[in-house]
């Protein structure tokens, strides 16, 4: 750990490289044991005048290189790049040994005007990335991407030579505003292992540099976040976004993920702050913590959320571990800050410090058991299954809600329609099955709402459509006609406002849209005449722009084709191509829509497809090089996810976008295909 201290008696260990304070307040560094029970070493680092430490890493061989901020004119160097102090007060970095008794390496770094490292990073081969703030206007920099300061105060990022004497870059990163009242500066810093830095900070600047942007323009409060990343040269931008709303914004943490998807945390008052899949989608006080994860590309939100109690929060750190769970941590004024298998479920008074672990809820897929006709469930990750008994002969529904609870529906031999739901929190079935009614045929669809209310859609033997509505604590109640006349089993979806989107085709192959508004009623049926005639089910997920997205399998060719619903109606058919085998199926996340089919060898393919009202289709059908009867698609966190069985009865799989196949296996279990969700 580093930070500063004005104590003369602060504890420092037998041997260590400084054991006395050198001036009105020292850095410091220090390295405990795994038991948090006793130090390895403890040392001062510091001159005579102030210096702080900002921000630390360690390297494989247990090096720790410490950055911050000093006043002092005999700050400790050793190997220096710059052995001086440029000005008032500069930047510093240091490299000390595995014992904490010497230095490896320390330079100053800054000119004549205020220089402050954050944080820093160190990559495999030993080179310190460090970024901060500067009102230097000669700032020492080297194949910069940015060779002069923008403003008053501009984000540095600087990368050294293993041996700190030289610099591999050095650049400015900012605009035209950065001011004592209104930062703009880095605060965060990590490096893959290609050696792209991802920056994060702060700025007031209305023209920070933007590449490839989610957020090209400011969000309109006099501070937004930004995270950047920079090409292994420095000089570069692969993508430069701003993040925020109308309010301040702050960010503080950043942690990468094996993809190169970069997650910034820190605090904002904005209450538009950008969300996407969030656990906590408003903002709940004054000033609330955020978490934001980016697409690799960084043009798209996997997924962000505020996190805070009705005071305020602050989230100054975020790591990530090998499950891909987040950990955050800072300090809350809140009473009612949410809490979770607490150490200590209640502030003690005044600020209190937090911890929190957030995870993504891995999509699900169901089936229907051979020979028995249970439901049955399998989770992206697990090797176990979960059974909600039952007894259906059609193949099983299923969605999943925003807070992680799956609904299914099935059908019985007898007619009958029930609804059962596995509870996330408690990771248990309901128990009993609730029956919505009888006198139905085919596949019901199953849509389910944020309050654990659902929606199910079933048609009767003349396939006519019915829709029930399942409140919890009460049940169903009659269904409600839809009419239709349709050739095909009911696709349905809900939308953010509510809305029960459904699709549908007829014998004709022409396509037919309807929407239930709860309150409101059905608002009728609406044919597409313009869309190619269509062959087996279309498929159906809603936007993260609150469009509808409508694939369809051709009647000639058996190419796949997508057009937009907005309401009732109708957008362009895009084409897409491929030669699909099995209807399509989708998901969205991101901003993108994922469409899965497989060929007539069984091969899944799957193709993206952007948001929006032009040509989004993205290029061409990716190849997963595995095969599947059918693959069903999911998608959460900017990740897509593919479940399905190997042949008529053969095992199962599932795989994830940038991760591969998982074999589940259980062969001959699933009489019918699976269904994943979300969508």
């Amino acid at each position: 750990m580093t930070g500063w201290t004005y104590s003369p008696n602060f504890p420092t260990t037998s041997g260590a490289l400084q054991r006395r304070l050198g001036g009105g307040r020292d850095a410091f560094a220090a390295k405990l044991n795994a038991a948090g029970n006793a130090l390895v070493y403890s040392t001062y680092l510091g001159g005579s005048g102030h210096d702080s430490g900002n921000g630390i890493a360690i390297d494989s061989a247990g090096n720790a290189y410490v950055a911050g901020d000093t006043y002092s004119g005999n700050f400790p160097v050793l190997y220096a790049f710059q052995g001086s102090n440029g000005g008032g007060q500069d930047a510093f970095v240091s490299k000390l040994n595995p014992s904490g008794s010497a230095l490896v390496w320390s330079t100053y770094l800054g000119g004549s005007g205020g220089d402050l490292s954050n944080a820093i990073a160190v990559d495999a081969s030993g080179n310190a990335y460090v970024t901060g703030g500067t009102t230097s206007t000669n700032f020492p920099v080297f194949q910069p991407l940015q060779s002069g300061n923008a403003g008053g105060q501009d984000a540095f990022v600087t990368k050294f030579s293993s041996d700190g004497r030289a610099l591999a870059y050095s650049t400015y990163l900012g605009g035209s505003g950065g001011t004592v009242a209104a930062n703009e500066m880095g605060t965060a810093i990590q490096v893959d292992t290609s050696g792209n830095a991802y920056v994060a900070g702060m700025t007031s600047s209305p023209n920070f540099p933007t590449v490839n942007a989610f957020q090209s323009v400011r969000g309109g409060g006099g501070m937004d976040a930004f995270l950047s990343k920079l090409n292994p040269a420095g000089g570069a931008l692969l993508y430069s976004t701003y993040l925020g709303g109308a309010g301040v914004d702050y960010a503080y943490g950043i942690a990468v993920t094996s993809s190169g998807a970069a997650t910034v945390a820190g605090y904002t008052s904005s209450s538009n702050f950008p969300v996407s899949g969030a656990a906590q989608p408003l903002k709940s006080g004054v000033y609330d913590g955020f978490l934001a994860r980016l697409t690799p590309a960084g043009n798209a939100l996997e997924t962000a959320t505020y996190w805070g109690g009705s005071d305020s929060e602050a989230v100054y750190a975020v790591a990530m571990d090998s499950a891909g769970n987040s950990w955050i941590a800072g300090q809350t004024l809140s009473t009612n800050f949410p809490v979770k298998n607490p150490v200590q479920p209640a502030n003690a008074g005044g600020y209190s410090a937090f911890v929190t672990k957030l995870g993504d809820t891995m999509p699900t897929a169901v089936f229907r058991s051979s020979p028995y006709g249970n439901t049955i469930m399998t989770t992206y990750g697990s090797a176990g299954l979960s059974n909600a008994l039952g007894t259906i002969s059609s193949a099983p529904a299923i969605s999943r809600n925003s807070v992680g609870d799956t609904f299914v529906t099935g059908r019985t031999p007898a007619g009958c329609v029930y609804l059962n739901h596995f509870n996330f929190e408690a990771q248990a079935w309901d128990g009993s099955w609730t029956l919505a009614g009888c006198s139905m045929s085919g596949d019901p669809a199953v849509a389910a709402e944020p309050s654990g209310e659902a929606y199910v859609v079933a048609r009767d033997a003349s396939y006519y459509y019915w829709i029930n509505h399942y409140v919890p604590g009460v049940g169903f109640g009659a269904w409600t006609a839809l009419g239709g006349n349709f050739a095909t089993e009911p696709t349905i979806a809900r939308a953010a406002d509510g809305v029960i989107y459904m699709v549908g085709r007829n014998d004709a192959g022409v396509v037919v849209s309807g929407r239930y508004v709860p309150g409101s009623g059905f608002l009728g049926w609406f044919p597409d005449l313009a869309a190619p005639l269509a062959t087996g089910k279309p498929a159906l997920t809603i936007g993260s722009d609150g469009a509808a997205y409508v694939a369809i399998r051709s009647l000639t060719g058996n190419n796949i084709w997508m057009a937009r619903l907005q309401g009732d109606v109708w957008g362009t058919w895009i084409y897409g191509g491929g030669t699909a085998k099995t209807d399509p199926d989708l998901a969205a996340t991101g901003g993108m829509i994922y469409t899965a089919v497989t060929n007539i060898w069984d091969t899944v393919y799957v193709q993206a497809f952007r948001e929006g009202t032009g040509n989004g289709w993205q290029g061409f059908w990716q190849s997963l090089n595995g095969m599947l009867a059918k693959a069903s698609i999911a998608a959460t966190g900017g990740r897509y996810f593919i479940a399905g069985k190997y042949g008529a009865a053969g095992p199962l799989y599932w795989y994830q976008s940038g991760v591969g196949w998982t074999y589940v296996g259980y062969t001959g279990l699933a009489a019918s295909e699976l269904s994943a969700s979300p969508k």
